[in-house]
């Protein structure tokens, strides 16, 4: 069995394929590892690529009333209530150029904006059929397209030329949990590792004594920037060289048995 003696007690979750199973489900056992960590005193939160908009029904409340989270892929940090901690932005007309360049192209995009997530109407449609409900709006209904992150989606070759050829943006190339790429787009310079950073701050937590645990390339800079990167079972290759650990695959509970053979060796 692994020594977790002097694991650190402040941990940062990927939401989707980490928290999440195979099929968008948070299943019981993890749900009680995350109370079983705040209980034993554990700093406890977020750091995924989804809005807030998309956790605030589903995800947040796991995890206690005065957490702090990192969403949108590092570009903002954020209270349960909403309340914007810090947080760095695409302007809207930087958006408008980018969105409108490639659907133009075939591809479709979404964005949220506090509460709401705006987005084409595949996208919207998309959102409305996953498991974790968010309040949705036609993006043409906003004048400001001001968001801390933009997803694209529906990519084909010449929307992957475009979005290579961008350089005042951070481009991250992702997978979805049914296989189909998109891509997250945060301000030049962002990435979970930043927002990890404003995170800790906020806190008041050594992020060298902190652990993330994720799975997908936009886990890469903050597994390898934290004092303990755990990567998951189902992780990519590229995570998991750089971990500290490799813990069991989502759909095998490994958070939950990781949680269980920490707290054995920590209380």
């Amino acid at each position: 069995m692994q020594d977790l003696s002097h694991f650190p007690k402040a941990c940062l979750f990927d939401v989707d394929r980490t928290l999440s199973d195979s099929k968008g489900e948070i299943r019981p056992v993890t749900r009680a590892a995350l109370k079983k960590l705040a209980a034993a005193g554990y700093e406890i939160a977020v750091c995924t690529g989804r809005s807030y908009a998309e956790l605030k029904q589903a995800i947040l409340p796991l995890f206690p009333d005065d957490s702090i989270h990192i969403t949108s892929g590092g570009a903002q940090v954020v209270r349960m209530s909403g309340e914007v901690v810090w947080e760095k932005v695409l302007p809207s007309e930087l958006v408008h150029t980018i969105a409108e360049k490639v659907h133009a192209l075939g591809a479709d995009f979404g964005f949220s904006q506090r509460t709401l997530y705006a987005g084409t109407p595949n996208v919207l449609e998309y959102k409305r059929t996953q498991r974790w409900p968010v309040e949705t709006i036609d993006v043409y209904e906003l004048e400001d397209w001001t968001t801390p992150l933009l997803t694209i989606g529906s990519l084909n070759e010449s929307v992957h030329a475009y979005m290579e050829s961008l350089e005042d943006v951070e481009v991250k190339s992702m997978t979805n949990s049914l296989g189909m790429p998109y891509y997250d787009v945060t301000p030049i310079g962002i990435t979970k590792r930043e927002g990890a950073q404003a995170w800790a701050k906020a806190v008041g937590v050594d992020l060298a004594e902190t652990a993330a645990f994720g799975d997908s390339e936009n886990d890469l800079e903050v597994l390898e920037y934290v004092g303990t990167g755990v990567a998951m079972g189902n992780a990519i290759p590229e995570l998991k060289a750089i971990a500290d650990f490799t813990i069991e695959d989502t759909d095998d509970d490994g958070i939950a048995q990781f949680v269980d053979h920490l707290l054995a060796q920590n209380t």
